[in-house]
């Protein structure tokens, strides 16, 4: 395992911080299973929480929608794939666009393969805005769309050249293009 690195946790307490290569050494010796759902969130390994059936409908509806409206040969659509932001993190985000494949690795995603990344959030909001949507940014994301259920928005955030940021709310009768083809307009009303 990788060198011991210690943070201080909101109790006071000191945390010992993991990695990507940290936790493939726990998968390798059975500490983890590759079934657990989990993320590693800037050093914390995070259980994911079971999607409830407007989580899973919407994220199956926005896929099959991508897969039909984008060129198969041009483009890749992952659902719950892992992508490494960092040493500090391993994501499982919703959706991932990227650009076709032209050899399949037997590594991670890089948070630079991919085009736009989609969390449907229902009870993970606060841990998709808060937390994620920065350290997506942080490592480079192009564009990040968080699907809200509760308050049927998506909150997008762009690379722009004063950061990332959160630029716009569109709710779900308006039409949302990606910023890798902005020729598509998806409005998430149109799945339900």
């Amino acid at each position: 395992m990788s060198e011991t690195v210690l943070t201080r946790g909101a109790e006071g307490l000191d945390r010992r911080a993991f990695t990507v290569d940290d936790l493939d050494a726990m998968f390798a010796a059975g500490i983890l299973d590759s079934e657990d759902k989990i993320e590693l969130i800037r050093g914390e390994i995070v259980p994911m929480a079971a999607q409830h059936t407007p989580h899973f409908l919407t994220k199956s509806r926005i896929s099959r929608w991508f897969n039909r409206a984008l060129a198969p040969e041009a483009f890749d659509v992952g659902v719950d794939g892992t992508v490494k932001l960092g040493p500090p993190g391993l994501f499982e985000p919703d959706l991932v666009m990227l650009p076709r494949l032209k050899e399949l690795k037997r590594e991670y995603l890089t948070i630079s393969e991919a085009l736009l990344v989609i969390e449907v959030a229902d009870t993970s909001l606060k841990r998709d805005r808060e937390i994620k949507a920065p350290d997506y940014g942080a490592a480079g994301l192009p564009e990040l769309w968080i699907v809200d259920l509760d308050k049927r928005r998506t909150l997008v955030w762009r690379q722009t050249p004063a950061g990332y940021s959160e630029l716009e709310t569109v709710s779900f009768d308006q039409p949302l293009a990606p910023l890798f083809e902005p020729s598509l307009a998806l409005a998430i009303v149109e799945l339900e």
